[in-house]
């Protein structure tokens, strides 16, 4: 047999010169593929949040066919109904705590196929603070999650994780079962700085149905496709977090209580890379309950300050008073639906203007004297752009960005 030489034993390998070039190769080769692959599954998930989106706006549609008025903000007619007389409640029990602040999400479960989240909903918020057994029954806090009876646990109807309400995008997405489901999607409650429980303020689609104001679609006389009512936020972490998205900060020098102005208070606390620029900051709660309104935090959000801008708190203690700002993981901006059910991406960089403007009696339209100003308030949006698209009413006719 002939022996083969040691040069034609070598010349099929691959030199260590050689080996080095292709691994070099091959990891230009990743380095320019990954960022495809990542802005890729960015563009799936942005695609996922607007069909969210799409949705939850039919969705609103659907329910106004059915009732010919338009989900409320809070204090929803269908969730504030007496609870059973025969049983020795009246309307002024413990349950009006929580029925007043269900969502505008509670109240379109049917029409997203919960049909039975929302029945157990309706029963859970006539029940109220407490069964007959100390249960809560909250949409929201600790004790929201689950219930004891006779020794058994039970999970209440607000811990149901319900995929359209969750953006792709958002973090802070997993939670435990027996806590709370999260939201993505809030509803617009308009262009001033309110407190939530300001029932009498109508400025935009979703209302306080305890006002007695209750109105559809003919109640929007600037024009659906004029009148935004969804956007995406961002959720919190349920800490005291040091990031804007999704987080609370709190204004070392806070507005006046009444007439909540001016809000460039909340913008003087905007830092760097995307933190606040203060150590005082509130617990995240943001989009932490999509069954409950939360003082502002859970499912509302104002068209004031531009998408990605903070949120803040009023005053140390006070989070009934938050102004949530619509933010997302998106670059550049954030998802909108729109009255007509059509969804844009609105970016970052829209018109507003006036954020230093303050609030006087009798001045430009504000009610002279009392207290609560902006209560009364019926002229135009203030703030630019970004605020005459949250009014349902101004007239102000905005140009669409």
């Amino acid at each position: 047999m002939k022996k083969q030489s040691l040069y034609n034993l070598n010349k099929n390998g691959f030199t260590l010169v050689e080996l080095l070039v292709v691994i070099a190769i091959i990891s230009v080769l990743i380095a320019l593929l990954l960022p495809a692959v990542q802005a890729a599954r960015e563009a799936a998930r942005r695609s996922q949040c607007v069909n969210n989106l799409k949705q939850l706006s039919l969705a609103i549609h659907n329910f106004h066919d059915t009732n010919t008025f338009l989900p409320a903000a809070g204090y929803s007619k269908h969730f504030m109904a007496a609870p059973n007389e025969s049983e020795g409640k009246t309307p002024l029990d413990n349950t009006i705590a929580i029925r007043r602040e269900i969502s505008y999400l509670a109240q379109i479960l049917p029409y997203i196929e919960q049909q039975f989240v929302y029945e157990r909903a309706l029963e859970d918020a006539q029940i109220g603070l407490g069964d007959a057994d100390g249960n809560s029954r909250a949409p929201r806090g600790p004790s929201s999650g689950n219930y004891t009876i006779s020794g058994t646990k039970y999970l209440t109807p607000w811990t149901t994780k319900i995929g359209t309400f969750l953006c792709p995008s958002s973090r802070n997405r997993t939670i435990a079962e027996d806590q709370p489901g999260l939201t993505s999607y809030h509803c617009n409650r308009g262009d001033l700085w309110v407190y939530w429980d300001w029932y009498t303020v109508a400025r935009s689609p979703f209302v306080m149905h305890a006002s007695g104001i209750m109105f559809g679609f003919e109640g929007i006389p600037d024009g659906l496709s004029n009148t935004v009512f969804l956007s995406e936020m961002c959720i919190g972490d349920n800490k005291v977090s040091q990031f804007i998205r999704g987080g609370i900060g709190n204004p070392a020098t806070n507005s006046d209580n009444n007439k909540m102005s001016p809000v460039s208070v909340c913008m003087d606390i905007r830092g760097s890379d995307g933190e606040f620029n203060t150590t005082a900051k509130k617990t995240a709660t943001i989009g932490r309950y999509w069954g409950s309104v939360s003082w502002n935090r859970a499912t509302l959000f104002f068209t004031i300050l531009p998408p990605n801008s903070p949120s803040c708190g009023y005053q140390d203690n006070d989070e009934a008073k938050v102004l949530t700002t619509p933010s997302s993981f998106h670059a550049g901006g954030v998802n909108v639906a729109l009255g007509d059910a059509s969804v844009r991406f609105f970016s970052e960089t829209i018109h507003t203007t006036n954020l230093s403007y303050t609030i006087t009696n009798g001045v430009d339209g504000f009610p002279t004297g009392g207290t609560g100003d902006l209560k009364n308030y019926t002229g135009p949006a203030i703030y630019g752009v970004w605020s005459q698209l949250g009014t349902r009413a101004g007239g102000e006719n905005p140009v669409m960005p």
